[in-house]
């Protein structure tokens, strides 16, 4: 199967559609050399592994650094990744502090850009993901905007993607403030909706639905997909991979609800992808890849959808 999906990978390259992960710093232990295999089998379904997250500093310095992976593991990881490209994250939930400081502020920007330049060299990068949680004003939107277009002009061969939550409002502000003419890829935060069951078939419709009527392009969204359950009373979470080593033997494997807790499970997963070609968007996004079973049950899923479906054609 990783043959079959690699071919169609490469045939289907010019189409773009992109499987990206998110991997956190707390999964890095799978870039020791006792667990690097694990990182190849996650990355040989991936085409963008997004490493999450480093921090800007309100002068517009990198900031959070520690959790940035060390020189030997960097290097492990370029190589077992060799043909997925690699992106630094900046943000996520209350890693995101800097941010409204620096996109006012033209001087703080253009310090930022230039860090940012020097460390995607040095770590041999091929872009940055802006995960920004959340802009609070039409002054953040605009400087995140301004942002994201001086950092396209100074390094126009990198990748630039960001995050959003799919609410009809972010989606109307990256419409009207044109943030598809500088980024390539919007990944759409399509899972913690409200309710007892947090990312449905019908949310994840909705989702795809509201970024395309806000006037957003299809080609540049991603359809989010989470790799973790939550139950269907506290809310509390629990990674697929710890959902199914206490799964009973006799669990159905087409359900999506197992012990209280509610996730995505095979088909799913592959209904989901299938739903991200039909509407033509630009791919999937996974939160995160490290939380998947030891064998990526559904990493797998999302090759064998796509596998599927060239096979039909």
């Amino acid at each position: 199967m990783k043959i079959l999906f690699l071919l169609w990978l490469l045939s289907d390259a010019v189409c773009g559609f992109d499987i990206v992960g998110y991997f956190p710093e707390w999964r890095f232990r799978f870039l020791d050399e006792d667990h690097e295999h694990r990182l190849r089998d996650i990355c040989s379904h991936l085409t963008h592994l997004l490493l999450f997250s480093v921090e800007v500093d309100v002068s517009g310095k990198i900031s959070a650094l520690d959790r940035w992976p060390n020189g030997d593991r960097m290097n492990r990881v370029r190589r077992v990744c060799s043909d997925t490209k690699l992106l630094v994250c900046f943000g996520g939930n209350g890693r995101s502090g800097g941010f409204s400081s620096v996109v006012r502020d033209s001087v703080k920007r253009g310090r930022l850009i230039k860090e940012l330049g020097t460390f995607m060299e040095k770590h041999e990068l091929d872009g940055v993901d802006w995960n920004w949680e959340y802009p609070s004003s039409r002054e953040d939107w605009v400087g995140l905007r301004a942002l994201i277009g001086e950092m396209r002009v100074s390094s126009p061969s990198k990748v630039q993607t960001l995050a959003y939550y799919p609410d009809t409002r972010q989606e109307a502000i990256l419409s009207n403030l044109a943030f598809g003419d500088v980024v390539d890829r919007m990944h759409m935060m399509s899972y913690d909706q409200p309710g007892t069951r947090h990312s449905t078939f019908d949310f994840a419709k909705r989702c795809v639905d509201q970024g395309i009527q806000a006037g957003l392009d299809a080609k540049k969204l991603t359809l989010g997909l989470p790799f973790y359950a939550r139950h269907i009373r506290t809310g509390d979470w629990k990674t697929f991979h710890d959902v199914m080593k206490t799964a009973p033997k006799e669990a159905d494997e087409n359900s999506d609800q197992l012990q209280g807790y509610y996730f995505n499970n095979v088909n799913t997963i592959k209904k989901k992808t299938m739903l991200a070609r039909s509407q033509g968007l630009g791919g999937v996004m996974i939160w995160e890849s490290g939380q998947d079973t030891v064998d990526i049950k559904l990493h797998r899923a999302i090759s064998d959808a796509l596998v599927e479906e060239r096979t039909e054609l």
